[in-house]
């Protein structure tokens, strides 16, 4: 599926999407400036685990909103 497939279906805009990713990437940014040693405890608890930590997820964030910016496919 590509991603203008996936924007109709969903019915959405590519910019929609990219304001949508920007408010995410903003609240966990605020979150982490606000939090900075929960925030990291979270991080370093998850990759103890395993599992995908918050810095993950802001990565994942930045590298999604570059793809729908760039057009993605």
């Amino acid at each position: 599926m590509t991603l203008n497939s996936s924007l109709e279906l969903d019915n959405r805009t590519e910019g929609r999407i990219l304001e949508d990713l920007e408010k995410i990437m903003q609240a966990l940014q605020d979150f982490k400036v606000k939090n900075p040693q929960i925030f990291q405890h979270l991080c370093q608890s998850a990759i103890a685990t395993g599992e995908m930590s918050l810095g993950d997820a802001e990565s994942a964030l930045g590298w999604a909103f570059n793809y729908v910016a760039e057009g993605g496919d």
